[in-house]
């Protein structure tokens, strides 16, 4: 399992530099990856989460947003379900990517949870508080 810590812009620009050209006929060669579809789910909703994370992850074809948690958010305020917490989001949705969008404070929690459910982790930074956490996090 993969822990990125990078921009969403950056992400975005990866995207865009590996987007297939429009298929001129039937027969036409498409990239392996262009079938390539990956469910995230995103643990924290706030501000960041509202106004970065879910319009670029929005914006990526091969993305499906399968749930969220954060204990402050109301249902119907997303088009995705809402779960009460992080294990029971991971456990309901088996997404490929969890999105760590919540203060430094709770990463390594949220980061371990993830990598333990198979998760690919993308984390807001810093991603961890300090250099003695962020080694725990690869034992």
């Amino acid at each position: 399992m993969v822990v990125c810590c990078i921009p969403i812009t950056l992400a975005i620009s990866i995207r865009k530099s590996i987007r297939a050209e429009p298929e001129r006929d039937a027969g036409a060669i498409r990239p392996a990856w262009s079938n390539w579809c990956r469910r995230i789910a995103i643990a924290g909703l706030g501000q960041s989460a509202r106004t970065i994370h879910l319009p670029a992850y929005k914006r990526i074809p091969a993305l499906e947003i399968v749930g969220g948690c954060d204990p402050k958010a109301s249902p119907g305020q997303f088009a995705f379900p809402l779960f009460p917490s992080i294990p029971e989001m991971l456990n309901a949705t088996k997404p490929h990517i969890l999105a760590v969008v919540t203060p430094p404070d709770s990463h390594f929690y949220i980061a371990k949870l993830g990598l333990e459910s198979d998760c690919h982790v993308f984390c807001e930074k810093p991603f961890m508080n300090n250099l003695a956490i962020c080694g725990l996090g690869w034992q």
